[in-house]
């Protein structure tokens, strides 16, 4: 490849019969590349998003490589997207507008107290908020989904259900108010779509509150420069109709691309979403995408899946996947996965010194907890969000010793820091910073 020297064939405009003796005329595009220097493309690293635009525009370009150019410059710009705008610790924002999405989902949209611009962000990603709630000694931290897809960098959309006994869920439903200030980290998470992908079709499978990143994958995948676009099935489980926000939304979008579907599933059950293997077959039937004027049929196993909502529905859903041969490493969700390879022994017992609040804890292997939990049962109050391991908002210097964590934790995180929702103690003493 690197020596230019590779096979290449013509593409037929019209048939017909070649016979030896016939005369050949080659004409000169003027703007065009050479087989040699378009091998060459491939074989350099980071090709710039000018580049791979005109490549693409040529004239004469075979629409196979058009398509394996726009999905390159797919993730080159969601990855130059990620880059913009991005700030440091906490940053004041203001709740422009407030919409009711459902019967228990409004929508919040929140853009820079300071006017600037907001950081770019993929689709799928979350944000943290910090609350000032009366009554409360510190701030309340809680990580939301975006819901929305903005490449403007205009605002964040944020959609909250309200939980019964949600502290910051309620407080946003019963006392927020368009103009007032919040804080916010800037964008983060893995669960993250995809949009390098050729051909194959792009499944989203959510139930309640779980339909806000996938609203935001939604929307950027529409928004992708390739053209025909990908094949995408919007599966949507919820108890009732009411219970689904965004459904005029979803079906603008669905009804003005040609192999965009939606499906909702109603449970018709008021406690909890359903959904099972003939529905989830359903969905599948007859699937496929087109590619150069022609419809591939595709299998389960060809396909990208993300899916999001309660770990029960999660567990239903990737069992059902299983059942039906899906390739389980194309299987993308919220939540995280056993690390391979890292199970270590953990002590019986452990000496936690927390360093800036002067505090020395004892762990215990007969309590098994995290060292987050271990904190708050002793009346500290370390900053956290998740608990998941997915925001970072927990992340402690690890000044000594060492911490073993029973999930692989989303948030990025250097050698000597530690995220105290997720980790316990492997050695006898660890000093958090």
């Amino acid at each position: 490849m690197q020596s230019g020297r590779s096979g290449w064939y013509m593409e037929v405009l019209q048939e017909g019969a070649i016979a030896i003796g016939d005369q050949v005329t080659i004409e000169q595009a003027k703007n065009t590349i050479t087989v040699k220097d378009l091998c060459l493309v491939f074989c350099t690293p980071d090709v710039s998003q000018k580049r791979l635009s005109d490549l693409i525009a040529l004239e004469g370009m075979g629409p196979q490589m058009v398509m394996m150019f726009s999905a390159f410059l797919n993730n080159h710009h969601d990855l130059a997207l990620v880059k913009q705008n991005v700030w440091q610790g906490w940053k004041a924002f203001t709740i422009a507008k407030i919409t009711p999405e459902s019967e228990d989902i409004r929508s919040f949209y929140l853009t820079p107290s300071d006017g600037s611009l907001v950081a770019g962000y993929r689709p799928g990603q979350f944000i943290s908020v910090k609350l000032h709630i009366a009554g409360q000694e510190k701030p309340i931290i809680r990580v939301w989904s975006i819901s929305d897809f903005d490449e403007t960098h205009q605002q964040y959309r944020i959609s909250i259900k309200r939980e019964t006994k949600g502290l910051a869920s309620n407080f946003m439903h019963n006392n927020a108010f368009e103009g007032m200030q919040v804080e916010l980290l800037p964008p983060a998470g893995r669960f993250v779509l995809q949009r390098g992908g050729l051909i194959f079709p792009v499944i989203l499978i959510s139930a309640g509150v779980g339909i806000t990143p996938m609203m935001s994958m939604l929307k950027a995948h529409e928004m992708r420069p390739d053209k025909p676009l990908p094949t995408l099935h919007f599966v949507h489980a919820a108890k009732t109709s009411k219970h689904v926000p965004f459904k005029a939304d979803i079906d603008a979008i669905i009804d003005r691309n040609e192999h965009f579907h939606a499906h909702y599933i109603y449970s018709q059950d008021e406690q909890k979403s359903h959904i099972d293997l003939a529905q989830m077959q359903g969905v599948m039937k007859d699937i496929g995408s087109s590619f150069l004027d022609k419809w591939l049929p595709t299998s389960p196993e060809q396909c990208d899946f993300y899916v999001c909502g309660p770990a029960s529905f999660q567990q239903t859903v990737f069992d059902i996947l299983k059942t039906m041969g899906a390739n389980m490493q194309k299987v993308y969700s919220e939540s995280f996965q056993p690390k391979e390879n890292e199970a270590q022994g953990l002590p019986e017992r452990s000496e936690i010194v927390f360093s800036a609040e002067n505090k020395i804890l004892q762990w215990t292997q007969a309590d098994n907890t995290s060292l987050l939990e271990l904190a708050e049962n002793n009346g500290l109050q370390p900053e956290h969000a998740c608990r998941m391991g997915s925001c970072g908002s927990c992340r402690r210097k690890l000044s000594s010793g060492k911490v073993h964590y029973d999930l692989a934790p989303s948030a990025d995180l250097a050698a000597d820091e530690v995220l105290l929702c997720c980790a316990k103690p492997v050695s006898d003493k660890v000093v958090i910073g």
